[in-house]
């Protein structure tokens, strides 16, 4: 159905509109004759009952720049949170969010997550003790995105981690990093951040240094293309540390039968790990650093080149270990 666009309320915490995504919408509208008639879009945006947008910023930005009064909208029966959730998971899917927007977004959706499934948060974060929690049988959260054909399916209970990191292809490593770094960073060493281009590893260590003041220093340091010294690890107490060496031994004890995995977990796992992989260095290409490379030193190309090289090795002995077998 129509919806008049100066109706369409849009949430403040939505990623920026990105402006050559929204040229091509105009264009590609304008092409197909509907930039003229305002007969309506081939995917309409998605709207909840409030006339809240839920999906296509830049769909309605384009048919604002258009000057259409109305627009073909979908209207999804969820509200609240689910509408907030579903919001996030719109923007998460883009790939142009830098490193901080991506890890504020996964924060945000972790904490609705866990007020609208409760069961799946950890016991240490304030979840309710459920004894054998790794046994427990539970009908699976499903998040408003999620399509399955039969929704009272009984499946084993999902963290948001492995829920997120399922649906977004990447591994459950790489989701807690991006969470860690929102929720250490100070909103004014984020500002920093962004505004700066600090790389996403680089921000990690920045995140793992607790005292704001020092965190502000070495983000300008990092700023100013200085180098930063990694923080020291925490030292671990005597029953940590007690802890952690039964752990080994028991480990230990169990013999390599016990630390083999199925060929299925092993290929999720794998394929996890090659996606974020393609994904981090995809983005070395964007112009944020392309503009860096001139500027770089002969030696500072011969380490980037080393690098590589490396890579390309040790992705070649892992072919050389498959044939061997």
């Amino acid at each position: 159905m129509k919806i008049k666009i100066s109706d369409i309320k849009v949430g403040e915490n939505r990623r920026e509109i990105d402006e050559s995504t929204v040229i091509n919408l105009v264009k590609s509208i304008r092409d197909t004759g509907r930039g003229v008639k305002g007969e309506g879009l081939i995917n309409p945006i998605s709207i909840n009952k409030s006339k809240r947008l839920i999906a296509g910023a830049h769909r309605l930005e384009a048919c604002r720049r258009l000057g259409w009064d109305e627009i073909e909208c979908t209207i999804m029966d969820i509200d609240g949170l689910r509408g907030e959730l579903a919001e996030i998971d719109e923007n998460l899917i883009r790939h142009n969010l830098n490193h901080i927007d991506e890890g504020e977004q996964l924060l945000r959706k972790k904490e609705i997550y866990e007020i609208l499934y409760p069961e799946t948060k950890q016991t240490n974060q304030g979840g309710a003790f459920r004894g054998n929690q790794h046994k427990k049988v539970v009908t699976a959260p499903v998040s408003v995105t999620t399509r399955t054909s039969d929704a009272g399916a009984v499946a084993q209970q999902k963290s948001f981690v492995e829920d997120t990191a399922e649906k977004m292809k990447i591994a459950p490593r790489t989701i807690r990093r991006k969470i860690q770094v929102a929720k250490n960073l100070t909103p004014e060493v984020k500002a920093i951040v962004k505004g700066r281009n600090i790389g996403e590893r680089a921000s990690e260590k920045l995140a793992r240094i607790k005292e704001p003041e020092k965190q502000k220093k070495a983000a300008e340091k990092l700023a100013a293309g200085e180098p930063i010294e990694e923080p020291n690890s925490p030292k671990l107490s005597e029953k940590e540390s007690n802890r952690m060496l039964k752990g080994i031994i028991a480990q230990l004890k169990r013999g390599p039968e016990d630390a083999t995995i199925p060929a299925s977990a092993f290929m999720q796992e794998y394929e996890a790990f090659a996606e974020e992989t393609i994904r981090s260095i995809t983005g070395y290409g964007r112009e944020q650093y392309t503009a860096i490379y001139p500027s770089l030193s002969d030696s500072q190309r011969q380490k980037i080149k080393a690098l590589n090289t490396d890579m390309l090795k040790a992705i070649r002995k892992i072919n050389e270990l498959q044939k061997g077998n």
